[in-house]
């Protein structure tokens, strides 16, 4: 069996709260997915109907997590406080 991971995912910029469990072998990339799918009310597209695209940074670091490494892998804790931001594409 995996070993899980609370964590707490602050969806910006409306800074909502899920608290999760993800397994230490998933990828952010997994979980950005998962949360969209799950029809907790996060906007998958902008006003313009464009895409939007999200990325994870752990509260008090400047790195984004990468979307195919682990959560063990970025030394994600338990109760970490993880920030999902749009990406911001400069057009």
């Amino acid at each position: 069996m995996t070993e899980e991971i609370p964590v707490i995912i602050r969806v910006m910029p409306n800074a909502e709260e899920l608290e999760v469990s993800v397994p230490k072998t998933a990828t952010p990339r997994e979980l950005i997915s998962h949360i969209l799918d799950a029809g907790v009310g996060i906007p998958k597209t902008d006003a313009q109907s464009n895409q939007i695209a999200y990325q994870l940074i752990p509260k008090g670091k400047n790195e984004v997590l990468k979307e195919a490494e682990s959560f063990e892998q970025g030394e994600v804790q338990a109760n970490d406080v993880i920030l999902m931001i749009p990406k911001v594409i400069a057009g």
